[in-house]
């Protein structure tokens, strides 16, 4: 029961959360990034209903499991926690320093194509971001959201990906009772991942997303993540 009730849970949370992300990049490759994760109110009802079912207490619920997010960066010699915030059940914002962007994630732990690579040419540094549907787990690790079960289910399909009315129509399907007058289309509409680079030197070239004065703005609908066919690709150069 406990098994089946995480996997709802988590699937919500995949499905109706706003990430934002905001990094600093060094001259020598090392950085900063703080990480907001805000999650949609129907996530939290989903939460009260199903943890009523073990205890009378739900006002002090845990979506995020914050001392496995700790243990997370812990382990990694190459990256490090600054912050760690869990305001209230529906958000976490936590902010890492690591020695290479590279770093920041285990990638190595992994058989799996990498998430983050950085190359340097003739002084100019390019940080390339490729997610994947068979790469999944590697970000969703470090915040606790990994279930196989899940990405099996909620997360892009690696041999036939999703169509988005297919999408809506699971979230729809699965948590009918949660979903308000705009249904799994409104929901979806407001989850999304914005990614905003800053960097020691001066930004040269973008992909994916679009420079605007300083920085290098990225946006990725969710829809877009679990429907993907192709790897999104998204990078950033600087000298």
């Amino acid at each position: 029961m406990k098994k089946t009730v995480l996997i709802g849970l988590l699937a919500l949370m995949l499905s109706a959360c706003t990430v934002t992300q905001d990094v600093f990049l060094h001259r020598d490759g090392s950085g900063e990034v703080r990480i907001d994760i805000e999650l949609d109110e129907m996530v939290t009802s989903y939460a009260r209903d199903i943890y009523a079912g073990f205890t009378e207490d739900t006002g002090n619920i845990a979506i995020f499991d914050t001392a496995a997010v700790e243990r997370y960066f812990l382990a990694n010699p190459s990256s490090g926690l600054i912050s760690l915030e869990n305001p209230s059940p529906g958000s976490l914002f936590l902010s890492v320093r690591f020695t290479s962007a590279e770093d920041i994630l285990d990638q190595d732990s992994y058989d799996l194509p990498p998430v983050i690579r950085v190359s340097e040419s003739r002084g100019v540094t390019t940080v390339v971001f490729n997610l994947a549907p068979d790469n999944m787990r590697i970000l969703t690790d470090p915040v606790s959201m990994t279930d196989t079960e899940l990405i099996q289910v909620f997360g892009p399909q690696p041999d036939r990906p999703y169509t988005e009315e297919e999408y809506l129509e699971v979230i729809a399907y699965a948590f009918a009772d949660y979903l308000d007058g705009d249904g799994a289309a409104g929901v979806l509409s407001a989850a999304s991942v914005t990614v905003r680079v800053k960097t020691e030197g001066e930004i040269v070239g973008v992909s994916g997303g679009r420079k605007q004065g300083d920085t290098a703005l990225f946006s990725i609908p969710f829809i877009d993540i679990v429907t993907m066919s192709e790897p999104i690709v998204l990078s950033v150069s600087y000298r």
